[in-house]
């Protein structure tokens, strides 16, 4: 009985102390900055992002000594709802996010085998299209957005921000906040060039994995822009190289389309 006093005690105890150690509080040109970058990609106030979307690809993996090359679908719906399906001579390996939850399916794992905890749902959402996901985090009041100065991104200045989630509506998950950090750096006409973030299983001393985007050859397809080139970094290691090949907007997507079964 003491020790479960003890720990609901420390669980009631952890939100306050995280905000005691310094929950970051927006800058308001910083918050400018990330709004413009929405807007530059075809969001505005009464349409923040398509109402889906779907890509296909052309991907080359490379996974420790392998090398594999395939084909790749990522969809959305609002601002919540995202997957990324990469179809590769070993097997089909689908990410999915909907609505706070997630599920990551391999080759070789059945239906519903490799949910992902809430620590790594967390972090589950599909960055493929910048769009979505950056207007996303605009939405919500909890976001807390830094700017952190000029930085050489491949011979580009760009301005680097930090996006937070504060948890500051829910306080009981502000131990979380580490888990919701996000790094962009956008370049001089607010297109994101890079978002960085980390993936970590669980509280303590789980392994991080450290995880990047890197986006190039913007297209406008129907008002929105979309990267054309993307390269994903697997804790600094090049991992796959993505060639859009088509990209269309508001097929009628639903719900059903992001299933974790």
């Amino acid at each position: 009985m003491a020790r479960f006093i003890l720990v609901r005690l420390l669980c009631l105890l952890l939100p306050f102390s995280a905000h005691a150690q310094g929950v970051p509080a927006s800058n308001p040109q910083a918050v400018a900055l990330v709004k413009a970058s929405v807007t530059a990609m075809g969001g505005s106030q009464t349409t923040a992002a398509p109402q889906d979307s779907t890509a296909t690809a052309n991907v080359t993996v490379t996974a420790s000594s392998s090398v594999e090359q395939g084909t790749m679908t990522t969809t959305t719906r609002g601002l919540d709802q995202t997957s990324e399906e990469i179809s590769l001579p070993s097997g089909v390996q689908r990410l999915v996010f909907s609505q706070g939850s997630s599920n990551d399916k391999r080759p070789g794992a059945g239906p519903g085998e490799d949910p992902f905890s809430y620590e790594l749902s967390l972090s589950a959402q599909s960055p493929m299209f910048p769009l979505p996901w950056l207007a996303s985090r605009m939405a919500s009041a909890d976001t807390a957005v830094v700017n952190l100065g000029n930085e050489t991104l491949s011979s580009v200045t760009t301005t680097h921000v930090r996006l937070t989630n504060t948890f500051t509506s829910a306080p009981d998950l502000a131990l979380y906040s580490t888990f919701m950090v996000a790094d962009v750096w956008l370049d001089p006409t607010g297109l994101p060039l890079r978002i960085s973030y980390e993936r970590r299983s669980a509280l303590g001393d789980s392994p991080v994995v450290a995880v990047a985007y890197e986006y190039s050859d913007y297209r406008n397809v129907q008002g929105f822009l979309y990267p054309f080139q993307i390269r994903k970094f697997v804790n600094g290691t090049p991992w796959a190289s993505i060639s859009v090949q088509t990209v269309q907007f508001n097929t009628g997507l639903s719900s059903a389309d992001f299933s974790l079964q």
